[in-house]
């Protein structure tokens, strides 16, 4: 089971803009095969900074007032939160490690994050479809 959040319209203001400490939001499309590829380090980052910071999901089909609100265009977005204002911004898929860097950069925080390894492999078949195989290490 995810550790990540349920992001909504109606529950942003709540539980981002107003939460008590930073959150990280990952703005995805179910079209979208990098976001589809993201899903595992998302969940990831959640484990990862536990206690430090939440981690939230917001389908930017389902909820446009947010989308459109901090001009997400691309999809995935990730967008991190402090004290109710945007304090990093990254567009597409990023590396566990990388995204583990800008939050820490962000946060303002020196120490690195224990490191957590996922591996996503892509494979083309015959029939046009993509397939997806996770590996976390």
């Amino acid at each position: 089971m995810s550790a990540c959040l349920r992001l909504t319209d109606d529950n942003f203001l709540e539980e981002v803009l107003d939460a008590e400490v930073p959150v990280l939001v990952d703005f995805w499309g179910s079209w979208c095969p990098p976001c589809k590829m993201m899903e595992p380090v998302v969940d990831a980052l959640a484990e990862t900074f536990a206690g430090v910071l939440k981690v939230g999901k917001l389908n930017v089909d389902r909820n446009p007032a947010t989308r459109s609100q901090f001009e997400v265009s691309a999809a995935p977005t990730f967008i991190l939160f402090q004290d109710g204002e945007v304090s990093m911004r990254a567009i597409g898929a990023r590396s566990h490690k990388q995204l583990v860097e800008l939050i820490n950069r962000a946060l303002g925080r020196r120490e690195a994050a224990p490191q957590r390894v996922v591996a996503v492999h892509t494979a083309s078949q015959a029939s046009g479809r993509t397939q997806l195989e996770v590996s976390t290490i």
